[in-house]
């Protein structure tokens, strides 16, 4: 090889590790971030409990099923912006909201049937008491 070879041989390989620097590791930590907050999204829904004299309204998060699980990024590949929105049921068939980033108290919330069956389409089934 001559000198001019090995100059675009490196300019070449200079350009390569750029665009692994520049795309590919900003994406693998995007990635990796993201997963660890749906991991925790998950596992705050997992621990989450109200008592309710009314079994209606009463959630176990060991005992809940998880009917849908809706991923959010606000538009920005950032996961600071990261949000998972997850419904699930009690024992008694009742409908529940989370909102979570995974890391911070998760917003959760009752749903009425009529809402539940509007987001949750073809997934949504009658409560049927408790």
């Amino acid at each position: 090889m001559d000198g001019d070879s090995v100059l675009n041989a490196l300019a070449l390989l200079a350009f390569v590790a750029l665009g692994v620097v520049l795309f590919v590791v900003p994406e693998r930590i995007y990635r990796l971030a993201v997963e660890q907050r749906r991991t925790g999204a998950r596992a705050l829904v997992r621990d989450y409990r109200v008592e309710s004299a009314d079994p209606r309204y009463a959630f176990d998060g060991r005992t809940a099923a998880i009917v849908a699980e809706i991923e959010s990024s606000g538009g920005r590949r950032s996961a600071d912006q990261f949000s998972v929105t997850t419904y699930a049921t009690n024992e008694a068939g009742e409908y529940f909201m989370f909102i979570s980033d995974g890391v911070n108290k998760p917003f959760f919330k009752h749903v009425e049937p009529r809402m539940a069956r509007l987001v949750l389409k073809d997934k949504y089934r009658e409560p049927h008491g408790g």
